[in-house]
């Protein structure tokens, strides 16, 4: 059902680097294309600390399993990932 429904999204994974300085930084790999179907389950206001922000969570189904921390894209985070019957299904969070 899902496969007919997928499209193609941008996905950066992260990964850690050297600072030329000896220690380790946190960073994303070049974007790549992969195959995703992404759909929206809520959307809510954020206004803590005199942000007027908006909270949007999705949901994702793909063939491939997803860093946690990953950036799809360059908007949405991936939060959580799960082997579901034919393929793995990713919970994302995106504030905007």
């Amino acid at each position: 059902m899902f496969y007919s429904r997928m499209t193609t999204h941008k996905i950066q994974e992260p990964q850690s680097i050297d600072d030329g300085l000896g220690f380790e930084k946190q960073d994303y790999s070049e974007q790549r294309d992969f195959l995703a179907y992404i759909t929206s389950t809520s959307m809510q206001d954020y206004n803590q600390n005199d942000l007027n922000l908006t909270r949007f969570d999705y949901v994702c189904h793909t063939q491939e399993k997803l860093t946690k921390g990953s950036l799809i894209d360059g908007t949405m985070r991936v939060e959580s990932c799960l082997p579901a019957r034919d393929g793995y299904t990713s919970y994302l969070l995106e504030v905007s």
